[in-house]
This record gives structure tokens, C-alpha cells and sequence, in this order.
């Protein structure tokens, strides 16, 4: 995921191989043919040592906490990115947790769950509260986004070949797309604007098709030696200006310096 600290990009990623999860920093731009291009900078770093193993990270930018799905324990967890304080805030109910996405204006964070009875659940963002957002006719969800102007969450099936939306609230669920065996099964996915882009498991392209399903895939790149996730890098994809901030007033220094401040559903 992608989070913006006063305009320089950082990106998390997970490392399967070795347990961790890092982040790099964007830095500076320079001009290339009228186009602006990021460089990454020195500065990275790791963020978990221990992550167990690591698959889906989303941020709470609002909170700057950056949440995680161990498949390796079955859990999610979360860091605050400033104090590194952690709590594993999920630890019981998964059976095979896959990706994980944050919604702060809800205080909400959703999970795809690929275990015997495959579902997408929902919970608030210090773990309580955890419900079936998605059970029926859904066999492997693999990955998750939010269109957060729309208010909905977006998700690939691997094995239904489909993407599928839902609202927040766990209504108005709408089929955008089923892929063509030849075109692969969609894999990694981004919303972002008018679009969904999307990856395809193991044939590593790189596609784009309007969010409401109208209209033809667009293939916007293929060959690529291996995708492992996909992430749109803009800045206003986490706009504060819809987005009430919890913590202007520290709420939680009462706690001492061991709390870690997350938002509740008003």
C-alpha cells in the first residue's frame, strides 16, 4: 500500500520469504519530457521484523497505523508508523486470511477469508465487531480495494474468475466482471477513479476495465516477468478533506506512550 506523509510517497510491502515487511520512500522529482517521475530515495528501511507470513498490508492513514495479514498464524495486525508500537488485532475466526483493506472514515477494515467457507468480513479497526460482510456465492477472494468517493469495496474471486463490488454496508453486491479462460484469472486489483486495474494470476499481465463493468478490458501491459500485487501511486486517492481527524486533539495521551489511537464508528 501507499501512504502520503506530506506529499513523499512511502510504499509498504510484505516479504513472504523472509517474514518482514518494509517501506520505501519516493523522493525527489525530476522532469522527463513534461512528465514528472518519482526516484526512490535511500531511505528504506523495515517497518515488522517478525511479521510471521505476511500478505495483504493496508494503511489507516488517518491514524497512521499499517495493518497486516499473517497467513502464517491466521491473524491481522497492526504498527503505528511513528511509535512502531504493534497489536495483533484479529486472532481467532480466520481460517485463511488473504488481503486486508482499511476504510478510516468508517473505521472499518475488511478481510478476505479463503478457508473451507470463503467469505469477506468486516470489523472495526481495533479487531472487535468481526462479521460476514460477503458468504454467499464467493469461493476464493483474493484481493481487495476500496472506491472510497462510492463508498464500495472491490474484490477478485480466482476461482469464480470474477470481480465483484459491494457497498460498505454490505449491500447492493454487483458482478463488474467475469474474465475469458484465455485472458487468465484476475489476481491483484486497484480502484482508482473511473477504473479497476487488475492482475492476472501467474500470466502476469496488467489490465484495466471501467469500475461498472461497461465497455472492454484494456491490456496496459503484458510480459512482465512477475506481478505481485498492483498499487496506484496518487495523492489525492486518500483525501483528508472527506475524512474527520480523530486524533487533532491527542485523545489517547492520557494512556501514556504504550496506546495505539484508532478511530470507532461514530
Amino acid at each position: 500500500d501507499v501512504f502520503y506523509n506530506e506529499s513523499t510517497p512511502i510504499a509498504f510491502m510484505s516479504l513472504k520469504n523472509n517474514g518482514t515487511i518494509v517501506y520505501v520512500k519516493f523522493d525527489s522529482i525530476i522532469e522527463d519530457h513534461g512528465r514528472k517521475k518519482r526516484e526512490i530515495s535511500e531511505t528504506t528501511g523495515v517497518l515488522v521484523e517478525n511479521a510471521g507470513q505476511p500478505k495483504g498490508v493496508a494503511i489507516d492513514w488517518v491514524n497512521r497505523n499499517l495493518y497486516w495479514v499473517d497467513s502464517q498464524h491466521d491473524t491481522v495486525s497492526m504498527i503505528n508508523i511513528d511509535s512502531r508500537l504493534q497489536k495483533t488485532v484479529i486472532s481467532s475466526l480466520l481460517d485463511k486470511p488473504e488481503d486486508v483493506a482499511i476504510d478510516p472514515d468508517s473505521a472499518q477494515l475488511f478481510i478476505t477469508d479463503c478457508g473451507i467457507n470463503a467469505k469477506i468480513l468486516s470489523a472495526r479497526l481495533d479487531g472487535t465487531n468481526l462479521r460476514p460482510l460477503v458468504e454467499g456465492k464467493i469461493q476464493w477472494p483474493s484481493s481487495l480495494s476500496i472506491d472510497y468517493p462510492a463508498r464500495r469495496l472491490y474484490w477478485t474471486d480466482l476461482k469464480t474468475k470474477t470481480i465483484e463490488s459491494i457497498g460498505l454496508d454490505g449491500r447492493r453486491r454487483k458482478l463488474i466482471l467475469q474474465l475469458e479462460p484465455k485472458l487468465g484469472k484476475p489476481y491483484k486489483l486497484e480502484v482508482f477513479e473511473d477504473f479497476v486495474y487488475f492482475t492476472t494470476f501467474r500470466i502476469n499481465k496488467i489490465m484495466k476495465v471501467n469500475k461498472f463493468g461497461k465497455g472492454n478490458i484494456t491490456e496496459i501491459a503484458e510480459e512482465v516477468l512477475s506481478v505481485t500485487d498492483i498499487s496506484i501511486m496518487q495523492e489525492n486517492k486518500h483525501d483528508d478533506l472527506y475524512t474527520p481527524h480523530p486524533c487533532q486533539n491527542s485523545p489517547c495521551k492520557n494512556f501514556g506512550n504504550g496506546a495505539i489511537c484508532v478511530s470507532i464508528p461514530s
